[in-house]
């Protein structure tokens, strides 16, 4: 089937049309139709050329010679393959192969035909611009694509709804709010139920946004993890039920508290339980060692925030902020390693440039 397909593409080519096509580990007859390879590995480029030269780049820079009678693209798909017995090394080693062709004589090569081609105007800063559509447009057609893509395939987006998100988001807190509601004995008022399932719900999810946050900080999952409990003992410290009895905590670290989900939590469940308790039973006859209404207990423990929607909105902005901040770091981190490699790459075409 692959066979056909590529070679049907290749009839293509013959009246002048360009074909860019993917494909993994082609047999050796469909590889052999191909005019040219691009090969691809831990996000960079480790060869494009011919297929001729592509044997020749291993055998001569990277002293890797294919075996007689076997099938280059398997060679190739051995070479660049991560070992996963020896994960650390072999990312290395593969690196080190993409390092050797990016400072190869077929690397320049083709950056001298590319550069050959390119319009004038391209070379000016003022006029250049490696996209041709702006980033709302992008946005648009991507979130537009998505959604009928989400149209055209309803099973799948049941199943990501029943098997992720219901279960992740929804079920998992509800249960987790539900046993805790009847185990302390709150009252069984639907309303105070239907606050505090809320809250736990969106307390949860922040949580979840703030493991984004910590996953996409770093790409060892081990470290991501141990970061997990400080960030957590640091929105617990200063959530405002310790943070309130502590006078001589520095001012600085008071607003700590304004970037803590447990805070705004533990606000919203406290106004939740105690704003319509009219009246406690003192167990003292000393009535000052009572606090006789719920309003006494949201004065001791000094709830200034009596609006449980402006609490319910600071928690749902949380959700958003964490995730915003989430992606950013991502987005950072990939446009770091993105112009790093560029200037590598610059740097050392350069450095190749004067020795010839």
């Amino acid at each position: 089937m692959a066979k056909s397909i590529v070679y049907y593409l290749k009839k293509l080519t013959d009246r002048g049309k360009t074909i860019i096509c993917t494909i993994h580990q082609p047999s050796s007859e469909t590889f052999a139709i191909f005019d040219k390879i691009c090969l691809l590995s831990q996000t960079k480029v480790a060869f494009f050329g011919t297929r001729e030269n592509g044997l020749k780049f291993f055998e001569e820079n990277l002293h890797l010679k294919c075996p007689p009678f076997t099938n280059p693209a398997d060679f190739y798909m051995d070479t660049l393959g991560v070992d996963v017995n020896d994960i650390p090394n072999s990312r290395a080693e593969i690196l080190g192969y993409c390092d050797k062709y990016a400072i190869s004589e077929y690397s320049f090569d083709l950056s001298r035909k590319i550069d050959s081609v390119k319009p004038e105007y391209f070379s000016s800063p003022a006029n250049y611009t490696s996209y041709k559509s702006t980033w709302l447009e992008q946005m648009t057609y991507l979130l537009q694509r998505s959604f009928f893509n989400y149209i055209r395939n309803r099973k799948v987006v049941l199943n990501d709804i029943l098997m992720v998100f219901l279960p992740v988001y929804l079920i998992l807190p509800t249960i987790h709010a539900t046993i805790i509601y009847y185990m302390v004995g709150f009252d069984c008022d639907k309303n105070s139920f239907s606050v505090f399932l809320l809250t736990d719900i969106l307390i949860s999810n922040a949580a979840f946004s703030l493991g984004h946050i910590l996953s996409v900080s770093t790409s060892d999952a081990n470290f991501a993890i141990s970061l997990t409990s400080p960030f957590i003992a640091i929105q617990m410290l200063f959530s405002g039920f310790f943070l309130r009895r502590a006078v001589r905590t520095p001012k600085f670290l008071s607003y700590i508290k304004y970037g803590s989900i447990f805070n705004y939590g533990y606000d919203l469940l406290m106004l939740n339980h105690w704003e319509n308790v009219s009246e406690i039973e003192c167990e003292y006859d000393i009535e000052l060692l009572c606090l006789t209404t719920g309003g006494s207990v949201l004065n001791e423990e000094k709830i200034r925030r009596k609006n449980k929607i402006v609490l319910i909105i600071m928690l749902f902005f949380l959700n958003i902020l964490f995730r915003l901040t989430a992606y950013l770091i991502l987005w950072a981190k990939g446009r770091r390693s993105k112009v790093s490699y560029n200037k590598l790459f610059k740097k050392l075409k350069s450095k190749f440039t004067i020795n010839v």
